[in-house]
């Protein structure tokens, strides 16, 4: 992996098959990728580990890009000190995009989200497919959505066919069989 963009990688596994021609790794069994970026211009980078019981990691020019998973996926964006927002993913299969840090990851089947910044409750999202986009901090939902934020201690239940949660702008956009519960 290219020092220029990521600081740190490790990637871990039970059995891997490297092709550099194709440039992809299978990863089998006990998959971890630890990923930690180099923080530019004051970037506000997040750490991310990613786990899962098979994977294929795709490179273009030494650096990581794309990591398909499948089986007991977990991706968790850490919290920093310069940024205390943290998201925590779990699915069945799910294909993380990374450029010099975590940018995205879309998740299917049997999707799981936590979610929360500045120290806040965490934000529960289930539904049967997610995709995650971290610079808008957007969460596209379908297949069954079910939120759940908690507010002076007091629980929201959001449910939907679809939904569009952008958290940081504090919005959820509900399509189909909308259903707000406090």
């Amino acid at each position: 992996l290219s020092r220029s963009n990521i600081q740190t990688a490790k990637i871990t596994a039970d059995s891997a098959v490297v092709d550099q021609i194709t440039e992809k790794i299978e990863l089998t069994n006990r998959v971890f990728v630890g990923i930690i970026p180099t923080a530019k211009n004051n970037e506000m980078s997040q750490p991310t580990d990613i786990r899962a019981d098979r994977a294929v990691a795709s490179f273009e020019k030494r650096e990581i890009r794309k990591i398909d998973l499948f089986g007991q996926v977990d991706v968790y964006q850490k919290p920093t000190n310069a940024n205390s927002k943290w998201t925590r993913t779990k699915a069945d299969k799910a294909t993380a995009n990374i450029l010099n840090e975590l940018k995205s990851v879309e998740l299917t089947d049997n999707v799981q989200i936590e979610t929360a910044s500045n120290n806040t409750q965490p934000t529960k999202i289930n539904s049967g497919y997610a995709l995650y986009e971290k610079e808008p901090d957007r969460f596209q939902l379908r297949n069954g959505v079910h939120i759940i934020t908690v507010e002076d201690a007091k629980p929201t239940h959001i449910r939907s066919s679809e939904a569009v949660y952008e958290q940081t702008a504090g919005r959820i956009v509900l399509t189909g069989n909308a259903e707000i519960d406090n």
